[in-house]
């Protein structure tokens, strides 16, 4: 230990005894207190016990030594059973620093306890610190020589501003997401570096890069409070020639009505740029049918965008799929049933894609089995709620927001659009709540029912869409 900086072994002495401060000042307030319950004295037992050892283990190996996380482990685990949040963040930082100085700032040891630091973090609510962790989390992971595991840190950092980072105003989730877009950029810019080129293993990172690029298409899109304050955000970090190229259209009908008419500038190309890549990887690998499905995914994209190559690309991939040996009752299975999108995932084979439209409609199922039913609708927030809320599978924390919640009754014509919507059942029960959630579907985007060349419109479709709670509080209706 006499390698250890002495600003840092001072350092480590005084959190010592500012926690032990602490506890104690919580050992005084549960004394005080008359009548005390037998899971209270049980409780302040296990908390004296390890104590005591904390103390002991200091005076005799010092207080910069490894032996002290098991103690201050226990007690961050009681702590967190009574709630007490600053308190288990201090002890945190204790461990944190001990590791620091026994394995190094950059050590691999501090990853389990960075993500135990980010799980607390979103338990207890604390968005600044979580986003802290993530980062230093990232910063850790990219000195280890793994690049695939520095994407994912990266990601992480992302999903989190996306999501539960975001805030609670639309200002702040403007803000929080243009942080995600920033480390989506970085992160592109990477991908080049970790995987050879045409290697298929760099597929699903485009993918996630091109969703990245379909949420800022969204969000430069939404209704008109949102989307003024989106593109002064990005005029103010990209300069003025952003928001001018953001100000041009793709033609087609009102915005409004058919969710067709989307200003982009250059982030359209960029987007479409991004998938026809993975059309080109697929294609250099030589896997037929993995091409056939990114080749449905472009072919998504023009929809959304409300191109009329939509459909012949969606011929060009059914051709494809049947040069890769898939079977035509196959083929018609999958394009007989509407289909919203984009996807969240990139899936290279036909099955792939099927047992996640199974598996997405078997979340739930509406009572009269007699309709037609879709996956249920996740939006992403309040603020850009026709778009789908995005998925990591890298996350590792868990997540319970609530939700406004309706159940609807639409029809989706030939090109994919949806007309017409019945509210059937929502809640809370508000008028605002049915309104928003009438709205989102309304701006929904399917792939429409295929048979063969022919589109067709289906009525009466039952979807269930969610929206999460934010800061909009709204009025019971009478």
């Amino acid at each position: 230990m006499d390698s250890v900086p002495g600003n840092m072994r001072v350092s480590a002495i005084a959190v010592s005894n500012s926690l032990r401060a602490a506890i104690f000042a919580i050992w005084a307030a549960l004394w005080a207190t008359s009548g005390l319950a037998a899971a209270d004295e049980e409780w302040l037992a296990q908390m004296l016990e390890q104590e005591n050892l904390l103390t002991e283990l200091e005076s005799t190996r010092g207080p910069t030594d490894l032996s002290l996380i098991e103690p201050l482990q226990a007690m961050v685990m009681l702590l967190r059973e009574r709630s007490e949040y600053e308190r288990v963040a201090a002890l945190q930082e204790h461990q944190l620093e001990l590791m620091r100085i026994n394995h190094g700032p950059e050590g691999a040891e501090l990853i389990p306890l960075l993500k135990e630091m980010v799980l607390i973090g979103v338990e207890a609510g604390d968005r600044e610190a979580v986003s802290d962790f993530l980062r230093q989390l990232r910063v850790v992971t990219a000195t280890q020589g793994d690049p695939v595991a520095l994407l994912k840190a990266i990601e992480l950092q992302a999903y989190w501003h996306k999501t539960g980072g975001a805030g609670r105003t639309h200002k702040q989730r403007i803000e929080s997401f243009y942080e995600a877009h920033e480390l989506f950029d970085e992160l592109e810019i990477l991908l080049d570096d970790v995987f050879d080129e045409g290697d298929p293993a760099i597929v699903p990172w485009l993918y996630r890069v091109y969703m990245n690029k379909y949420h800022l298409l969204g969000l430069l899109n939404s209704e008109r409070a949102v989307r003024a304050v989106a593109r002064e955000e990005l005029a103010w970090r990209e300069g003025a020639d952003a928001l001018w190229a953001v100000g041009r259209a793709t033609g087609g009908a009102s915005a409004s009505q058919t969710a067709g008419r989307w200003g982009g500038g250059r982030f359209i190309p960029e987007a479409q740029e991004t998938i026809e890549k993975i059309t080109d990887v697929m294609e250099a690998a030589g896997d037929v049918e993995a091409q056939a499905m990114a080749t449905i995914y472009e072919a998504d994209f023009h929809l959304l965008m409300n191109w009329a190559s939509a459909w012949g690309k969606y011929r060009d991939a059914r051709e494809l799929l049947r040069r890769a040996g898939v079977a035509e009752e196959r083929i018609s299975l999958f394009f007989s049933h509407p289909q919203q999108i984009p996807y969240t995932r990139f899936h290279p084979t036909l099955e792939e894609a099927i047992a996640q439209q199974d598996a997405d409609l078997s979340r739930w199922s509406p009572g009269n089995e007699d309709f037609v039913h879709v996956a249920q609708f996740t939006a992403w927030s309040e603020s850009v709620p026709n778009l789908k809320s995005p998925i990591s599978e890298n996350v590792f924390w868990n997540e319970d927001p609530s939700y406004y919640e309706a159940e609807l009754d639409i029809n989706i014509n030939s090109v994919g659009f949806v007309p017409h919507v019945d509210v059937l059942a929502f809640t809370p029960k508000n008028n605002d709540v049915r309104f928003r959630l009438r709205r989102t579907a309304e701006e929904l985007r399917f792939r429409p029912v295929m048979e063969g060349n022919r589109r067709r419109r289906v009525n009466d479709v039952h979807i269930r869409v969610l929206i999460p709670r934010g800061s909009v509080e709204t009025a019971e209706v009478e």
